[in-house]
C-alpha cells in the first residue's frame, strides 16, 4: 500500500473547486496461469481508498463531498489513471538508479 496526495479541480454544479486529496494505492496483480504446484491465481485489481479530502480557498458545498467523490467511478478511474502513470515514473527511476550504481560500481 502506497500513501499518495493529489491536487485537482472538481466541477460541482456550475463551479469548479479546487480540491487536495490523500488516498491510499494497492497495486493489483496479473493473473498468474496454472503451474504443477497450483492451479493459478485469477488477477487481484488495483485498490483505491480516499482517505483525506481538502477543499482549497473555497466554501464547502452541501452535502457531503467526501461520499460524492468517492461513490464517482469517473473520479476514481481518473485516480487510477495517476497511480498508472506514477508506477511508470517509479519504474523509470528505479531503472536509472540501477543504471547509475552499475556505471558506479565499473
Amino acid at each position: 500500500m502506497k500513501q499518495r496526495s493529489y491536487d485537482t479541480m472538481i466541477a460541482l454544479g456550475a463551479s469548479d473547486i479546487p480540491i487536495y486529496i490523500e488516498y491510499n494505492f494497492t497495486p493489483g496483480s496479473p493473473e498468474q496461469g496454472p503451474s504443477y504446484s497450483s492451479g493459478g491465481q485469477p488477477a487481484d485489481p488495483a485498490e483505491i481508498e480516499i482517505t483525506k479530502i481538502v477543499i482549497l480557498d473555497h466554501e464547502i458545498p452541501a452535502g457531503n463531498l467526501f461520499n460524492f467523490l468517492a461513490s464517482d467511478e469517473l473520479f476514481i478511474d481518473e485516480l487510477h489513471l495517476l497511480e498508472d502513470e506514477n508506477e511508470r515514473d517509479d519504474a523509470a527511476d528505479h531503472a536509472d538508479y540501477i543504471n547509475d550504481w552499475k556505471r558506479d560500481e565499473a
